[in-house]
């Protein structure tokens, strides 16, 4: 019978092949999940999780930087719903892959895959973000949600700190914490882009920021 400690173990990089193949003879659809997660499995291994009975355990695999295109093209094809279903919220598939999620047969794979590539979409933007800048003035864009008084600078540096500490992209730690909905953050750094470029005023950008989250309705807790 799998113990805690085996699961522990499953997911743990620093096994031999040997102690992998012990705790996936150990029969656990639970523990398989964290084997096929482990990027430490050996090739056969692999092979024989992306054939796996269990739904859970072949979605588990698209986490395992191991796997290779044919392997996740293989997962997208899946005919389990369940296993698709798991792929559309995993915000580290390639994007292409997320765009054929998004034409599913199914509409609920369909609608995740289609919110997973906002976050990813806007995640690629945060990357991207320089300063927003006017003459004499320099702002982040996180300036725009503090003077359209929807978060303040304490709640935004504890964001900061939550997204470094936990290594979550910090557009998933607004929106998880301070319920935006990805449309106004995105809807933020388009008014940031309109700033930098000259075309908007600083003061003009904060107006429709503020605006735009009167109307938008805040995610479910």
């Amino acid at each position: 019978m799998a113990k805690i400690a085996d699961y522990v173990k499953a997911g743990d990089p620093g096994q031999t092949a040997d102690q992998l193949w012990k705790l996936y003879y150990l029969d656990c659809s639970r523990i398989r999940v964290r084997l096929a997660e482990n990027p430490s499995i050996p090739d056969d291994m692999l092979k024989e999780l992306i054939a796996d009975t269990e739904g859970e355990v072949r979605a588990a695999i698209c986490r395992n930087p191991r796997a290779n295109q044919i392997m996740l093209e293989q997962l997208v094809a899946d005919e389990d719903i369940n296993v698709r279903l798991e792929l559309a919220h995993e915000p580290n598939l390639p994007r292409h892959l997320l765009e054929c999620l998004m034409e599913d047969d199914n509409p609920y794979v369909r609608d995740i895959a289609e919110g997973t590539l906002d976050i990813v979409t806007l995640e690629d933007q945060l990357k991207e973000m320089s300063l927003v800048s006017e003459p004499a003035h320099l702002a982040r864009v996180g300036k725009l949600f503090i003077d359209a008084e929807l978060i303040s600078e304490e709640d935004l540096e504890l964001c900061l700190t939550m997204s470094q500490l936990q290594e979550i992209p910090i557009g998933q730690i607004l929106i998880r914490q301070k319920h935006f909905t990805p449309d106004l953050v995105l809807y933020a750094l388009r008014m940031q882009t309109l700033v930098r470029t000259g075309k908007l005023s600083l003061d003009d950008a904060v107006g429709k920021l503020k605006a735009q989250a009167e109307n938008t309705s805040p995610l479910s807790l």
